[in-house]
């Protein structure tokens, strides 16, 4: 009983170090990327924008990638070297907890390109055209 415990307080403990480990760098490179690619210009053409996007959106994959791999190779050989017992340890789980959270972190910290999407989704001018040549059939809920 005590030995079950024990080993979920460490499986708790674990995912709680490696979340504040994987927050870290996200939370210091993601406004770094939303600064390279600067805010909404309106008097810029949508395919400007739209390539914009495309690479903000790309670049955001990579790093987060990279960010990844990274502290996951750290963490591995930060645990190797402990020698904890693979049972206190849960890649899988931690991995899935771990790429959840960072990817909202990454997305959510990105201010330039949320206003950007905005801008084309709903305020661009050639959204009345659009609408009215039905190009596309919006979903009804």
């Amino acid at each position: 009983m005590y030995d079950l415990l024990w080993n979920k307080t460490i499986i708790l403990i674990n995912s709680l170090v490696m979340t504040i480990v994987y927050f870290i760098p996200l939370y210091i490179v993601s406004p770094i990327i939303d600064d390279i690619f600067g805010p909404l210009d309106k008097n810029e053409s949508i395919w400007t924008l739209s390539l914009e996007i495309t690479t903000h959106i790309l670049i955001l994959a990579l790093s987060w990638n990279l960010i990844n791999v990274f502290v996951g190779f750290i963490l591995k050989k930060v645990f190797m070297k402990l020698k904890l017992n693979k049972s206190n340890f849960n890649l899988i789980y931690n991995n899935l907890i771990n790429g959840f959270v960072s990817s909202i972190i990454l997305v959510g910290l990105q201010k330039n390109l949320m206003a950007k999407l905005r801008y084309i989704s709903w305020d661009h001018p050639l959204k009345a055209i659009w609408d009215r040549m039905k190009l596309y059939s919006p979903i009804k809920f």
